[in-house]
């Protein structure tokens, strides 16, 4: 349990200027923006089936005047 061994090894040698903490700010705020990316071609997916959905109906036939 716990974070992968890539992420510990990162996490725990980031002997830098803010050390540890620093290197796992770096990687919750890498995947938010990922996440976020993700959120947005997942839109524009389904943005782009809908239209082309809406384009492949049949038009309805109009309606008669009497």
């Amino acid at each position: 349990m716990g974070m992968p061994a890539g992420f510990g090894v990162l996490a725990t040698e980031g002997s830098g200027l803010l050390g540890r903490n620093f290197a796992l700010t770096f990687i919750f705020v890498i995947s938010l923006a990922l996440i976020f990316l993700l959120g947005f071609a997942l839109r524009d997916a389904l943005q782009k089936r809908g239209l082309r959905l809406r384009a492949a109906k049949k038009p309805e036939p109009a309606a008669r005047r009497q």
